[in-house]
């Protein structure tokens, strides 16, 4: 079983291939930099150059030879925009696809695939490189209107990753005209928010771009935008983050013949969901009008069925049959030579599945088809809940079929729902949670499950006993949430097994739905999935519990110091105790709510504080003996000290300020801790000063370490010299203007002089709003208000003596 599990199992996805030499055709934009009037949105001058990014157009065989020879295009334009260090040469699996069918199949259409390359920048950790991706994708977007005479219907977009926002994001060009977007199919993109919001500029671009959606919620009613998740393989964007308002949303694991998981970058190239996004492209080429006229529609019979187009018109019948449906099978056939109608009737509050075969039709009261099924061997089945309809009109031609039972919840029913709460994940630790044995005759079950958490993920599992005949055995398993739906058919193996969970806090029931083939016995059955759980309570909790963990391993550090220096008497195991309270109140003030995610991060971050603190104290008594003064005091004439000012303002003013400040920062790390260690004693409580000092400059790494790893990439990528704006140059000039003073005036004390740098890391902490540095500002605060409190009661006892 663990085998099958999303995280540890093997890629499903089949890799797409070519037939012919693929060609990569640079299209010359001509601007490579935006003038100060040519832009209406200036944050800094980086963000106008686009010198290091480029567009091509991707071509194979034929087609490429006759784009190289006329360099013309007349096809259907399509628009492939990367990710955060995503590749142009990425569009290769979709273009291929379609070039593919175009030519195999001889369509009256082609597609121009053009593809935006970004230099492979890290836009997911700076909304800085994301301005400029903007600004870029519409210059591409009006040079490449420009390219057909006469104009497209519109464009077809693609994006990866963040590129999804950097195509949402064109509306905040106020000369844009969104009726160019034809449709926008989004692979792995965090619509709602970054899962990580490291900086302003970031959440300046998703507030931006909400907004600028709500303000043209009319224009973009009739437009689609398909948003694809790839369920619990994607560890970079959650599956909650994927959702929004006025994106249609599917994930991999729903769509009927794919129902598999896939990675953030395996998403780009899997072989059966391109197969599925290029049934799209081809139906909007064959008619754009009537394309987005009705693409809800043709969406639900991709992606909510099994991918095949029908074309339902509603016959007139000279009179129906009713049936009332109830909690009992009932099986109907048209034995007749005409067209027949039934009209079904099922309770409030319930499921009715309905399995079907071909030539059949469902309709809604209103007059609707219905398009969601799903395959069986020979047969489609269909789920339908009360809240869309209470009345469903099957038309079944001469000698077709259905079968049909209401599924409801039944409360008196021994076995019948699951409710998991706190006792379960013990009780899943030596037995499942529910399991039963589906005997022949059974066809549809279902289970409701009550989740007392949200961060749980259970496993539904199951196992094919015997069958009446060898090969008419099936089974089906769905999952359903609010906003997830997960199917796995049964394999080969015949043994299957399904990983579920809730997407959101808000969520408390889910439904399993078990389709059986009723000549077999089954042998079904439900765990808690401890491992999975907690991969979703990262994924649901991921843009807090990285960056919080550090600094709360960090300020427990200076909580325990002070604990022991002040309370010398208290133990270890009162500590730890203490600690764990404390961060049971600081996660639970940090919005993390949630009970079990509650509990786990404050045991691992309280022993992991009690772990770090007894390795220093073992260090500070290796190392006590090297030095033999109280405490450093800084001279007017420190050479080392002043060389390290010249040359962080060096760096500073001339290449980068995160390097400028990781210079200060440990250089002033070195000096603490050769202070700390030349005083005479052998445990870390007996200096509260350095601990907590040494916490303020690892703050101010950790806050800009991300900016940090985009410099370094950004190195390789444009050169030595080629990176220059980032938001970590004025703390760096306020550290080195701070280093100098301190070099200057000997008489400051070396812990009291750099007490300034709580100023330095206040002002970040307030101008970064709604990001991960707030976050740690919180703690932030908290340890200055706890040092300042302790340091208080010191003064006044000692007055009192």
């Amino acid at each position: 079983m663990i085998g099958n599990r999303p995280w540890m199992r093997i890629n499903q996805c089949e890799m797409t291939y070519m037939y012919r030499v693929m060609n990569f055709m640079r299209i010359n934009i001509g601007l490579t930099k935006l003038k100060h009037d040519q832009t209406e949105d200036i944050k800094y001058l980086f963000s106008n150059d686009f010198s290091g990014y480029s567009t091509i157009l991707y071509g194979e065989g034929e087609y490429a030879r006759n784009y190289m020879r006329t360099r013309q295009v007349s096809g259907i334009p399509i628009i492939f925009v990367p990710g955060s260090a995503g590749s142009s040469k990425q569009v290769r699996s979709l273009g291929s696809i379609l070039h593919n069918k175009t030519e195999s199949r001889n369509l009256p259409f082609t597609f121009d695939v053009f593809a935006i390359d970004f230099n492979e920048e890290l836009s997911g950790l700076s909304g800085m490189y994301l301005e400029r991706q903007i600004k870029y994708l519409d210059l591409v977007v009006r040079h490449i209107w420009t390219m057909y005479s006469p104009p497209p219907h519109g464009i077809i977009f693609v994006g990866h990753s963040m590129g999804g926002i950097v195509i949402r994001s064109l509306l905040h060009n106020i000369r844009f005209d969104p009726s160019r977007i034809a449709f926008i199919v989004t692979l792995g993109t965090p619509h709602k928010n970054a899962p990580m919001v490291f900086d302003w500029y970031l959440e300046n671009i998703y507030d931006r771009m909400h907004k600028n959606w709500r303000e043209h919620e009319k224009k973009l009613a009739s437009l689609l935008v398909l948003s694809v998740s790839g369920g619990l393989k994607d560890h970079l964007v959650p599956e909650h983050f994927t959702l929004d308002n006025g994106v249609r949303h599917i994930s991999t694991t729903a769509i009927d013949g794919i129902e598999l998981e896939t990675d953030h970058l395996c998403i780009v190239w899997c072989n059966q969901l391109l197969r599925y996004i290029s049934r799209l492209v081809v139906e909007y080429a064959y008619d754009p009008i009537s394309f987005q006229k009705h693409a809800d529609n043709i969406v639900k019979q991709l992606f909510d069925a099994d991918g095949l187009f029908r074309e339902l018109t509603r016959m007139k019948v000279g009179t129906s049959t009713a049936i009332v449906i109830r909690n009992d099978l009932i099986f109907v056939k048209n034995n007749g030579g005409d067209l027949k109608e039934f009209v079904l009737s099922f309770p409030k509050n319930s499921w009715l599945f309905i399995e079907r075969s071909i030539g059949s039709s469902l309709w809604t009261s209103s007059g609707e088809p219905i398009y969601n099924l799903n395959s069986l061997r020979q047969t489609f089945y269909t789920l339908v809940h009360s809240n869309v309809t209470e009345q469903i009109s099957v038309h079944l031609k001469p000698g077709k079929f259905f079968k049909a039972v209401a599924l409801q919840e039944d409360p008196e029913k021994f076995n019948s729902v699951v409710h998991i709460e706190l006792l379960s994940l013990l009780k899943g630790c030596f037995t499942f949670l529910w399991e039963a044995n589906f005997e022949e005759r059974a066809s549809a079950v279902l289970l409701p499950v009550y989740f007392g958490t949200p961060v749980i993920a259970i496993v539904i599992s199951i196992e094919l006993e015997s069958c009446m005949r060898t090969n008419e055995w099936f089974a089906k398993v769905e999952f359903r949430g609010q906003d997830l739906r997960r199917i796995s058919s049964l394999g080969s193996n015949k043994e299957l097994h399904v990983i579920g969970h809730l997407l959101s806090k808000e969520e408390t029931k889910a439904e399993i739905f078990f389709i059986l083939s009723q000549r077999c016995r089954f042998h079904a059955r439900l765990d808690i999935s401890y491992l999975d759980t907690m991969i979703v309570m990262l994924r649901m909790y991921g843009s807090i519990i990285p960056y919080m963990l550090s600094i709360y391993i960090l300020s427990t550090l200076s909580i325990c110091t002070l604990t022991e220096e002040y309370y010398s008497n208290i133990r270890d195991c009162k500590i730890i105790c203490l600690v764990l309270i404390c961060h049971t109140s600081m996660i639970y003030w940090s919005n993390l709510v949630d009970w079990f995610t509650l509990l786990i991060s404050s045991l691992l971050i309280s022993y992991f504080t009690y772990v770090i603190q007894k390795l220093t104290d073992l260090f500070i008594r290796l190392m006590k003996n090297r030095y033999s003064e109280r405490f450093v005091k800084s001279t007017c004439f420190d050479l080392n000290g002043l060389a390290v000012v010249a040359i962080s303002l060096f760096i500073n003013y001339s290449y980068n300020g995160f390097f400028a400040l990781l210079i200060v920062v440990l250089s002033s790390l070195l000096q603490l801790l050769k202070t700390a260690i030349s005083l005479k004693t052998v445990s870390l409580s007996s200096f509260s000063q350095p601990v907590i000092l040494v916490i303020f400059h690892f703050y101010a790494i950790l806050v800009y370490t991300p900016f940090g790893v985009c410099s370094l990439w950004n190195i390789i990528r444009y050169g030595l010299f080629a990176v220059y704006e980032d938001p970590a140059r004025v703390p760096a000039y306020w550290m080195a203007f701070l280093k100098l003073i301190r070099l200057s005036v000997g008489k400051i004390h070396f812990f009291k002089a750099h007490y300034i740098s709580v100023a330095v890391l206040m002002y970040t902490f307030l101008t970064q709003p709604s990001t991960c540095i707030e976050q740690l500002g919180f703690s932030f605060i908290a340890i200055i208000g706890l040092s300042w409190f302790v340091t208080q009661s010191e003064k006044k006892s000692k007055e009192e003596h």
